[in-house]
C-alpha cells in the first residue's frame, strides 16, 4: 500500500453531503499531495513538531527503503497522550 496523497476532512464533507455527486467523486479527486509524512524510526516530538504546522488530524508512517509504503498512520491525539504521560512520568 502506498500513500499517494491525503483527504482532508473539508473536502471530504463538501462532498458528502451533496447527494448529486456522492457517487460521482472517487477518493483521486479528493486526494491532495502532503510533505508531512513521519518514519518510524523518528521521535514522537517530530510528530508533534509536523502536528504544530499541519491541521491535519494524522500523519502517514512510510518506510525509508519503499518511499510511500504505508505502515500506519499517526493521530494528533495519539501523541499529544504520549507527551502528556510522557510528562506526568517525569514529574
Amino acid at each position: 500500500m502506498q500513500v499517494v496523497g491525503v483527504i482532508r476532512y473539508p473536502l471530504l464533507s463538501n462532498v458528502m453531503f451533496d447527494n448529486s455527486v456522492t457517487q460521482l467523486v472517487r477518493a483521486e479527486d479528493l486526494a491532495t499531495e502532503t510533505d508531512a509524512i513521519l518514519y518510524p524510526d523518528e521521535p514522537a516530538t517530530r510528530a508533534f513538531e509536523l502536528f504544530q504546522a499541519e491541521t491535519d488530524d494524522c500523519i502517514p508512517v512510510v518506510t525509508r527503503e519503499e518511499p510511500h509504503e504505508l505502515l500506519g498512520v499517526v493521530r494528533r491525539s495519539d501523541v499529544m497522550h504520549a507527551l502528556i504521560t510522557q510528562h506526568r512520568r517525569t514529574k
